[in-house]
């Protein structure tokens, strides 16, 4: 997302929660809408519920154009958790969260919290803070402090609703008072207190005297200014410098890392990694023309244990991407993940299920679903089932997709959101997420047999015949029937619950 400085766009600060009182809601609607009037864009933390997801609701609504900023760590959690209490206070603020045009809000996801308050600050011409919670009160005083160094200049309005942030106004008071806080910077920031009577403050218009007050805003001289030009600065920690040794000794840089020592000769390869790439014939054959007996022995383990890989994933349940229903769910998800698997060393371990919510015609969510299919070929100890996102989560957002749900023993090990949303994916990053999720137990894979002789074991020629087998049947994703198990119908199928 790029934005020249001249943009219009506002950040907005406010809570996940929607707070007791109906004035805190009437204001978010209200600013939502002079937003989208005055054909600012709306920059904001993307959440989708309390007073930020009332705003961009009624932003939304209204034509106006929302940007949605969120670390990656929420977009894995499925959005913003509120952190307080409230309830919706009128029909117009139900409207506007459930609106279906929240979809149309453009993601921006950063890597951590501070990432997100840069850009945001980087997006938006001012900042403009609805009555919120601890998250609210520090984006505002980091929007402050900034300016009070000189790194933006940029105007800071609060809404005042139901004097709200009276407190917050009569502390930085005390800060002038008492030789902290330069009296020119109580500037910084500018209270909007709306009407004496605040019996008005539920119809009072906030958003236009919001505006208004940006419209008409000039800066504030300030003392004790830094020059941040030094930030465009390329600085590489790695070098030495004089310039790096005195950023080291003020904390700025981290200290030196120690000269590794010279990395020991390579140790010589094991006999087990020289047979690796042998076939099965080949090993059999090499067994033949050693004379050492004991090199012989280790040869013929090798291959027996070879062999016992192969009919290992030969016996594997799965093998592809398996459509389900939202009928299917409990059955094909939750209680499939439960089962154990045949071997004995996977005994109390359930099965890795990985459900993949998916629309077709999303760029992104058309290049998972190829990666999905292979690992499902790749992995068949793995259960993938897929479903149509909407058809499995009512009211699901285009935003939110691909998203994959990990199961095994019934739980959820984890959630993956809008997967690719923040950048094109590679199959080996969703392998490995996968892997780490707990879904995928990597199984050894080894180097297929290549021999045509006509006398060979009787459990070779089997493996060989079966995995001709495997491979015909798994080289589509041919849709399965509606009980992929076949097993009995129950009342619990229709129990969705993630």
């Amino acid at each position: 997302m790029s934005m020249s400085k001249s943009s219009p766009a506002i950040a907005v600060f406010c809570a996940s929660s929607l707070g007791y009182h109906k004035a805190f809601q009437a204001a978010a609607l209200s600013l939502g809408y002079a937003l989208a009037t005055e054909g600012r864009p709306l920059v904001y933390g993307c959440g989708s519920e309390g007073i930020m997801g009332v705003i961009s609701g009624a932003t939304l609504q209204k034509g106006g154009q929302v940007i949605g900023v969120v670390p990656k760590a929420m977009v894995a959690a499925g959005g913003e958790v509120a952190q307080g209490q409230g309830c919706i206070e009128d029909e117009t603020v139900r409207e506007a969260l459930t609106t279906k045009e929240r979809e149309k809000v453009e993601m921006v996801i950063v890597d951590s919290m501070n990432d997100r308050k840069a850009e945001m600050e980087r997006l938006a011409s001012g900042f403009v803070a609805l009555p919120g919670g601890i998250g609210t009160i520090e984006e505002i005083m980091d929007a402050m402090t900034m300016a009070q160094v000189g790194f933006h200049s940029k105007p800071i309005i609060l809404l005042n609703v139901l004097s709200y942030f009276n407190p917050l106004r009569e502390m930085i008071r005390n800060g002038v008072r008492d030789g902290f806080i330069y009296p020119q910077n109580e500037k910084l920031i500018h209270f909007v207190d709306g009407p004496t009577d605040q019996l008005l403050h539920e119809t009072f218009d906030w958003g236009t005297a919001a505006l208004n007050v940006i419209g008409s805003w000039e800066s504030v001289a300030r003392l004790g200014q830094y020059d941040w030009s030094a930030l465009s600065m390329a600085i590489n920690p790695h070098e030495d410098t004089e310039f790096n040794d005195a950023l080291r000794k003020h904390g700025i840089l981290p200290p030196r890392p120690p000269t590794p020592p010279s990395p020991s000769p390579p140790s010589s390869p094991k006999l087990e990694d020289d047979l690796e790439d042998f076939t099965l014939s080949e090993l059999a054959e090499l067994g033949e023309d050693v004379d050492d007996a004991e090199t012989q022995q280790m040869i013929e383990t090798f291959r027996k244990q070879r062999i016992a890989d192969l009919k290992k994933l030969q016996s594997a349940r799965f093998g592809r991407v398996y459509p389900i229903g939202r009928d299917d769910y409990t059955r094909e998800v939750t209680e499939a993940s439960q089962v154990d698997a045949d071997e004995e060393e996977g005994k109390g371990k359930g099965t890795g299920v990985v459900c993949f919510l998916y629309k077709d015609g999303i760029p992104r969510s058309d290049k998972t679903f190829e990666h999905v299919r292979t690992l499902a070929q790749r992995h068949p100890h793995t259960k993938f089932v897929s479903i149509v996102g909407d058809k499995c989560i009512a009211n699901l957002p285009d935003s939110r997709l691909p998203m994959l749900l990990v199961y095994r023993n019934g739980d959820v090990l984890n959630q993956i959101v809008a997967w690719g949303g923040d950048r094109p994916r590679q199959l080996e990053e969703l392998e490995a997420v996968l892997v780490l999720a707990g879904a995928i137990i990597p199984q050894r894979k080894p180097p297929p047999d290549r021999r045509d002789d006509s006398d060979e074991e009787e459990d070779e020629s089997d493996y060989e015949a079966s995995s001709k087998m495997r491979s015909s049947s798994t080289r589509t994703n041919v849709k399965s029937a509606k009980n992929i198990r076949n097993s009995k119908q129950d009342d619990s199928d229709s129990d969705f619950d993630l």
